[in-house]
């Protein structure tokens, strides 16, 4: 295995992080378009699956026999937590509201869990550019308007945050020990997918949604689009820059889910918000 170090921030990277977060951006919106009463969790179980399904038959790997195993299941349960909790916190706050929670919080905690694994401290740049987006969050909260802030949902989202600020510290740190980027992405997903199969089981007691044609375009949208594609793009520019700065640019998926919530979803964002 070859080791892949971080090269700074080349805008190869930015190209393929760019893409990937222009397809992660869709999550939300995606979900919305599909059956009311849809089970998040169901949702979250059958595109993690196929997701990871679909990782598999892109890049067709064979997993290395000497990879960390315990770094390697730390990530999964990342994978995991971050599919339950970013798509139940967005069905209660909004796709809006819940992905500029999650995306904006994740690069502060990024830098956190950086400080106190590594004793890495963020450069001047980056801080600058966290708190942009610390003041963006602010004044989400601050204005008022027609959107309605739920705690719990608020709180899920935090979580979906703090879930991928880790799942990408470990993909990080798997590439950074030679790990190839298809090894990492489909180890992790694989293993994610494994955790949340018990959930179709949710299935039995009430599949009468699942079945509709709205629901199969959802899934699929989700499972192929905003996870293979844009996962199969996010690792690879993972690979070419650092976590902090990854986290960064991943700003760009609140921004298109804002305003993807706005124009198709019609939700009523006011111009405070719209600032933020």
């Amino acid at each position: 295995m070859r080791v892949v170090p971080a090269t700074g921030n080349s805008s190869k990277a930015l190209l393929f992080l760019a893409g990937a977060c222009l397809c992660f951006g869709t999550s939300g919106t995606a979900q919305a378009l599909g059956p009311d009463n849809s089970s998040p969790l169901v949702v979250v179980a059958a595109r993690l699956l196929l997701g990871a399904i679909g990782l598999f038959a892109l890049i067709k790997f064979r997993e290395p026999k000497n990879l960390p195993r315990n770094l390697l299941w730390i990530g999964a349960l990342a994978v995991a937590l971050f599919q339950v909790t970013f798509f139940s916190g967005v069905r209660l706050t909004g796709v809006a509201m819940g992905t500029v929670i999650a995306l904006g919080s994740a690069p502060a905690i990024t830098a956190i869990l950086n400080w106190l694994i590594y004793k890495k401290l963020p450069t001047i740049r980056w801080i600058f550019a966290t708190c942009v987006t610390a003041t963006g969050i602010t004044l989400l909260f601050l204005s008022k308007g027609e959107i309605k802030i739920d705690l719990s949902g608020v709180l899920l989202s935090l979580g979906a945050g703090a879930s991928y600020a880790s799942y990408a510290l470990v993909s990080k740190e798997l590439l950074n020990r030679g790990v190839t980027p298809n090894v990492v992405m489909s180890t992790l997903f694989i293993r994610g997918a494994v955790l949340t199969a018990p959930l179709l089981l949710l299935l039995i007691n009430d599949s009468a949604w699942f079945f509709k044609l709205d629901s199969f375009a959802m899934i699929l949208w989700l499972s192929f689009i905003s996870l293979t594609l844009a996962y199969f793009l996010y690792i690879r520019g993972l690979a070419q820059t650092s976590t902090s700065n990854a986290a960064t640019i991943t700003l760009i998926e609140p921004v298109t889910a804002t305003f993807l919530a706005a124009v198709i979803l019609r939700e009523a964002i006011t111009l405070g918000q719209w600032i933020g």
